[in-house]
């Protein structure tokens, strides 16, 4: 006899906007503009700028002269944004509602034609806990070809030369204060009791 009934669930846009808020908190989550079409407030491209501006690929992990050429390249792309770019927040709030995958990826002028049959159902949202962003996604599809159920968390800002953002911001999370003399006579005191 079968001791346990597993029925299977689909995640519901409840689900996921209960898991978005039980990772991230009580924040303002953003729809996630298409990844080919990302749009930008001035504010935010001067704050992308300026994060950039203030490493020269030192402590990157990458060749220095390769980093700031491609960083240069990023600044001057941005810098040209700015020019057109709205200086309201031009995000809309999240709607948790599924969408078609290729939605956060195409144009909506692409969305029109493109053949949507093979995506999963989705829903990708942004939020910042911190001055950290996020995006968060979510993928269901209870398809013939297959089953999936899936939750996404990362830190994202959008693309980055060398893909720095991602270690600039492991650093900002990573970071303790400096340590106090109190704190430095503390472990003189346990490395001189553990030689003993």
């Amino acid at each position: 006899m079968p001791v346990v009934e597993v029925t299977p669930h689909f995640l519901t846009e409840e689900d996921v906007q209960r898991a978005g808020r039980a990772l991230l908190g009580d924040v303002d989550f953003y729809e996630a503009e298409p990844l080919m079409t990302p749009v930008y407030s001035k504010t935010e491209l001067q704050e992308i700028i300026n994060r950039w501006s203030a490493y020269d690929g030192e402590g990157i992990g990458f060749g220095l002269d390769d980093y700031n050429a491609a960083r240069n390249r990023y600044i001057q792309e941005y810098t040209l944004l700015m020019e057109t770019a709205p200086e309201e927040n031009p995000h809309s709030l999240c709607t948790w509602t599924f969408k078609k995958g290729s939605d956060y990826i195409l144009s909506p002028d692409e969305m029109a034609t493109a053949d949507t049959s093979e995506d999963c159902d989705e829903i990708q949202t942004r939020a910042k806990v911190n001055g950290i962003p996020y995006i968060f996604q979510a993928a269901t599809r209870n398809s013939t070809d297959y089953k999936l159920n899936q939750l996404y968390l990362d830190i994202y800002d959008g693309p980055s030369p060398y893909n720095s953002d991602l270690r600039i911001f492991h650093a900002q999370l990573c970071r303790t204060p400096a340590p106090t003399e109190a704190d430095l006579q503390m472990l003189r005191e346990e490395d001189v009791s553990s030689t003993s």
